[in-house]
């Protein structure tokens, strides 16, 4: 294992996803600049963080997954903005804020359980690219 790879993987992430949780070990979630950071410090947790970027997985644990999700779209959402998403549901599409969302996933109504599996299968495809 080597720095490279972990360089090589951050450098085609989108700019954006820097700066967003990606892996759980411990409990703790990490950036991918947090794991360049541990890899180069050559830590117990950083060489862990590396294995699991390497094994394409952004936990050990399941819940980790999921918490991971609905942490990344907390902080999507939170960002100051007073514009509406639309959110197409049946029969009719309807005008969602931010907040509307954030509530939705916290609930885990069926419309926030699809926005919480839609952020798993980010960070997964995020996690595949090599």
């Amino acid at each position: 294992m080597t720095i490279q790879i972990i360089r090589a993987w951050i450098s085609k992430l989108p700019q954006y996803e820097l700066d967003m949780p990606i892996v759980v070990y411990n409990g703790v979630a990490y950036t991918p600049r947090a794991v360049l950071d541990e890899v180069m410090r050559r830590t117990t947790i950083g060489e862990q963080l590396q294995k699991q970027i390497e094994m394409g997985i952004a936990s050990l644990h399941q819940e980790d997954e999921e918490e991971l999700a609905k942490l990344r779209l907390k902080l999507m959402l939170s960002r100051p903005t007073s514009t509406k998403i639309v959110a197409l549901t049946y029969p009719q599409p309807t005008a969602l804020s931010p907040q509307e969302i954030l509530r939705e996933i916290e609930q885990e109504t069926p419309r926030g359980r699809l926005w919480i599996e839609a952020q798993k299968e980010v960070i997964n495809r995020l996690l595949r690219i090599r």
